[in-house]
């Protein structure tokens, strides 16, 4: 199957010349075809939200694809397909014409969502979850693989909710940030490639398959059970253990499943967890405290703090205490230089223990732990004496 993962790698490479500054979009994009898993991109108007997997899908030959736009007014009928009316005349019961809409093909696309009427919501259900729908008589399966579905907004009403369990994997798409020239020509000279990689939906279907039959490690399930679900209740972002449905919880497995594959690795380890930054949140201020501490916890390069980061945080904090103090002392206020004074303490402390934390978590990812134990308590005191002399350079200056 090393074959069909090249091309996959390949694709991914492609889309993201076409597709600028959006490489985790891609990748979700992948991972979610490969386990079979509904996703949902929420973002401001004009910002690529289904253009990736638009352009994807057209690489998938022999894929069936129903795309719409929903609205307010949307009836079962533009999406299910529309009733016979024979039928109900002379049967009195609604049969459907599947061909060319949702019930008929492998991949969905739904644009604006959340627009739809919660009715129409709840009739979504079975097809989300079993891949089944009513046919006027019984319930019928349908070839379903993943619906994705975009949005200016998250949705709201408790019709909804349901629906949007049974959609795995989120991601949050804000305007880009344009701010480098070299990055918005490439935007700009951004174009479709004339012969782009092609792969079949039966070495998808294939992989799919390979996917199932590796192996979870012992140390994945401790890590999701015992360190990852009690630390994102225990942060200040509103996430109860109720929070996430243990079937999301089950079916990010399985998307952990394709990183792993898509990784060439042969089972899956904790560092696989890191798909999890883009299913357990539920609300937009849980956005990036959730994707922060998984890539913490999962030991993700760029979510961990360097010397050199550090020394330049810290030192942006000593200077903008060091202006306040300067600016009380300089108006005769002494209380408020003595506040400033308690909240740049406090503000210091939190800091060094945001760094000891921060090297507990890189070197708990070694192997050999137990016997760096020593290594840790340096680490920690080297990071302070970085952020001590830091703060004398500022106060002396």
């Amino acid at each position: 199957m090393s074959k069909t993962r090249d091309k996959l790698l390949k694709i991914e490479q492609e889309l993201n010349t076409e597709i600028v500054g959006r490489p985790d979009v891609i990748r979700t994009l992948l991972l979610s075809t490969l386990a079979n898993q509904h996703v949902m991109l929420i973002g401001p108007p004009g910002n690529a939200k289904t253009l990736g997997f638009e352009a994807f899908f057209r690489r998938i030959t022999g894929a069936k694809i129903f795309n719409t736009q929903i609205h307010a007014a949307s009836s079962p009928d533009e999406v299910l397909g529309p009733a016979s009316i024979r039928t109900l005349r002379d049967e009195d019961r609604i049969e459907r014409n599947f061909d060319g809409m949702f019930p008929w093909a492998d991949y969905a696309v739904m644009d604006e969502f959340w627009n739809m009427p919660e009715t129409l919501a709840g009739s979504m259900l079975r097809a989300l979850n079993e891949r089944e729908v009513f046919d006027g008589t019984k319930f019928q399966k349908i070839p379903l693989r993943m619906m994705v579905v975009a949005s200016n907004k998250l949705p709201y009403g408790e019709g909804f909710l349901a629906a949007l369990d049974r959609i795995v994997c989120r991601i949050y798409l804000p305007a880009p940030k344009i701010n480098e020239q070299d990055l918005f020509e490439k935007i700009l000279h951004a174009k479709q490639m004339d012969k782009p990689t092609k792969v079949s939906l039966k070495e998808i279907d294939a992989a799919t398959s390979e996917i199932n039959e590796v192996p979870i490690s012992d140390a994945f399930y401790d890590f999701i059970s015992r360190e990852l679900r009690p630390t994102l209740t225990k942060m200040e972002a509103g996430l109860s253990e109720s929070s996430v449905s243990p079937r999301r919880w089950k079916q990010g497995m399985m998307v952990a499943r394709a990183q792993a594959w898509l990784c060439g690795d042969d089972e899956v380890k904790p560092e696989h967890a890191i798909v999890y930054k883009d299913i357990v949140w539920n609300k937009e201020p849980q956005i990036e405290k959730v994707r922060s501490l998984i890539g913490r916890l999962c030991g993700n390069p760029s979510a961990t703090i360097d010397g050199n980061t550090l020394r330049d945080e810290v030192k942006a904090i000593v200077e903008g205490h060091a202006s306040d103090m300067q600016k009380a002392t300089e108006l005769g206020d002494s209380s408020s230089a003595a506040a400033a004074v308690t909240n740049k303490t406090k503000l210091w402390n939190n800091k060094l223990k945001e760094v000891t934390e921060d090297w507990h978590e890189r070197f708990r990812k070694e192997d050999d732990y137990s016997s760096r134990t020593e290594d840790l308590e340096l680490a920690s005191q080297m990071m302070a004496s970085c952020a001590q002399r830091a703060y004398s350079e500022v106060m002396e200056s």
